[in-house]
């Protein structure tokens, strides 16, 4: 069976991040994973509107970013199978990424939005 793009194909207005993202940290290969992005890329630029191109960029550094907050072996799946990272920590390693880590990599970041 394949993966379910349903919510993202019937979407006609901006739907939740859980929604859009979270269900994507389920997938276990590369054609659910390849069949997912489509339904992804195709709903940004409905609801963006986005290029091609740009919902592309979006929904792979999302989809990195939303693998942030899993564990790290979902992590590492979710980078591989999207070819995809986290847009502040990037790719996942062989170890997950300290507390002290992600703080130190936040934190430029954080400067910017905030000055």
């Amino acid at each position: 069976m394949s993966v379910d793009t349903s919510h993202l194909d019937e979407a006609t207005e901006a739907i939740t991040l859980g929604d859009a993202y979270g269900s994507a940290m389920d997938i276990d290969n590369a054609v659910d994973a390849g069949i997912y992005l489509r339904a992804l890329v195709r709903y940004i630029e409905r609801v963006g509107p986005a290029t091609q191109t740009s919902a592309e960029i979006q929904a792979r550094g999302s989809l990195g970013y939303w693998a942030g907050y899993y564990d790290h072996e979902t992590r590492q799946r979710v980078e591989e199978l999207f070819n995809c990272e986290h847009p502040v920590l990037g790719k996942a390693r062989d170890e997950p990424v300290s507390a002290n880590a992600a703080f130190a990599a936040a934190q430029p970041v954080s400067e910017v939005t905030n000055g």
